[in-house]
């Protein structure tokens, strides 16, 4: 078994190992996928996933580089490997790490009406709003949206659907959309006047522009999801369960977003790294809850784009400037534990987009460098 340690610089200085069952290296034919479209990616990729995805699989994680480092070649690899699974396994959902509401009116667009009926106009416009500000927001992985789109035209079941299970903390700033979407998705449809007076009240509260005025809101849309349960105003069982679940966040976003105004009160460096420790912790959770309620349904596949550490089954610390270390809690055992042979995970490296050391016995090496498009390795947990 061999330990790897990544380094990646950043502010967080991750520091993680992890144990591998096995190892691809095969440059040569690697090299090929991501220089391929993601049709023929996924043609080349089958003979080296065939026989590690079990059909016993649900959840694969598919790991790539931290959100700090941008490399092409880690998304096409990804995207072949995605469009295998999708085409050859029965995959039907593909999970990303920004919150549903921002990728809803996206994935709506993305099982509809017939690729023949496609424009590029409002593909662009829904990309761009869904995806803006994250990691997926790049040429390579719109290619693999547009051919999601494209496979979903041919079908009449079983369409890919994009979902987000990330958290709102990073996403405060576009409460105020949020807001409008709560209203016009949980709302509107079963109360017009509800909704109009939502809205006025809402707005009349400064529509989240302040801590307390996020407060109100929040209590707000508690209270309608409770409303909406004790009268059963819905009946739709997804639904339910992500209005929920997006009420649930919110609480816990703004419980955080306090304890952090009163942390940044202090003006030190260590309340900075707890912050961001915190944040990061909390990450984790509510990605957790995300990934639950969609494995609660049997039928889902899914397919979870993620950072490495997000996805492997590695231990991961953060260290504040007093040199104490914060350990962090990642998923990647997490969901080794509770689905079992369910879930299998990918990481791919590269060694000139990041430092890479390993760890044979007690001996480091420095793993084969390549060119900046050369792919490193790709294993399979």
């Amino acid at each position: 078994m061999f330990s790897f340690y990544f380094r990646v610089v950043s502010f967080r200085h991750l520091l993680a190992g992890f144990a591998m069952c096995f190892a691809l290296n095969v440059h040569a034919q690697l090299n090929k996928v991501v220089q391929s479209d993601i049709g023929n990616g996924a043609k080349l990729i089958e003979p080296y996933m065939a026989k590690k995805i079990s059909d016993t699989a649900r959840l694969v994680g598919l790991g790539e580089l931290q959100p700090e480092v941008y490399h092409e070649g880690s998304i096409r690899l990804n995207t072949a490997i995605a469009a295998y699974l999708i085409q050859k396994k029965g995959f039907n959902t593909y999970a990303v790490e920004i919150p549903d509401w921002l990728v809803h009116s996206f994935n709506e667009y993305l099982v509809s009406t017939d690729y023949k009926e496609f424009s590029q106009v409002k593909f662009d416009t829904l990309f761009a709003k869904a995806f803006t500000g994250s990691r997926y927001y790049n040429e390579d992985f719109k290619k693999f949206a547009i051919w999601l789109k494209k496979y979903n035209g041919g079908k009449k079941t079983n369409k890919v659907k994009v979902k987000g299970v990330g958290s709102l903390i990073s996403s405060t700033s576009r409460f105020p959309e949020m807001n409008h979407y709560f209203i016009e998705t949980y709302v509107r449809p079963y109360s017009k006047t509800a909704a109009d007076s939502m809205s006025i009240l809402w707005k009349r509260n400064g529509n989240s522009s302040s801590t307390s005025s996020d407060s109100i809101i929040t209590a707000s849309m508690d209270t309608w999801q409770k409303t909406v349960k004790k009268l059963h105003l819905a009946t739709d069982k997804e639904l339910l369960s992500q209005m929920e679940l997006d009420v649930k966040q919110r609480l816990i976003t703004l419980l955080f977003t306090k304890k952090a105004y009163s942390l940044s009160l202090i003006h030190s460096a260590g309340s900075e790294v707890q912050i961001r420790h915190e944040a990061s912790l909390l990450n984790t959770v509510l990605e957790q809850e995300s990934i639950r309620r969609l494995m609660e349904k049997k039928s889902n596949k899914i397919v979870f784009s993620a950072a490495n550490a997000g996805v492997a089954n590695i231990y991961v610390s953060v260290y504040d400037p007093y040199k104490k270390e914060l350990p962090l809690s990642t998923n990647g055992p997490v969901y080794k534990k509770l689905y079992k042979g369910s879930y299998i995970n990918t990481v791919t490296t590269f060694s000139d987009s990041a430092y890479v050391v390993g760890v044979k016995g007690d001996t480091p090496f420095i793993p084969i460098t390549k060119s900046l498009f050369k792919i490193c390795s790709i294993k399979v947990l």
